[in-house]
């Protein structure tokens, strides 16, 4: 019997826990092959430096997106902490 060296690799859960996202959102990753993984007997494990390709920013680059999608310009830039220049 083969063993993993245990931090080599994470469970579904303790991977979307370290990058911020939902279960669903992994395994969504994982069938589109945007995230390498390993299915072992019906279970996923994913290599602790794994990448996932083609993620969305978090990094508040959305912020005010409905305000500006509703034509409110004020609204997006107060959001974003801006104004415009006079």
């Amino acid at each position: 019997m083969q063993h993993l060296p245990s931090n080599a690799y994470l469970s579904v859960k303790e991977y979307a826990r370290s990058v911020h996202m939902t279960r669903a959102g992994i395994y969504k990753a994982l069938r589109t092959e945007r995230l390498k993984g390993y299915k072992i007997d019906g279970t996923w494990i994913i290599p602790a430096n794994a990448v996932l390709e083609g993620r969305r920013i978090h990094d508040g680059r959305l912020i005010g997106v409905t305000e500006l999608k509703a034509g409110d310009l004020s609204g997006f830039l107060k959001k974003r902490g801006m104004r415009l220049k006079e």
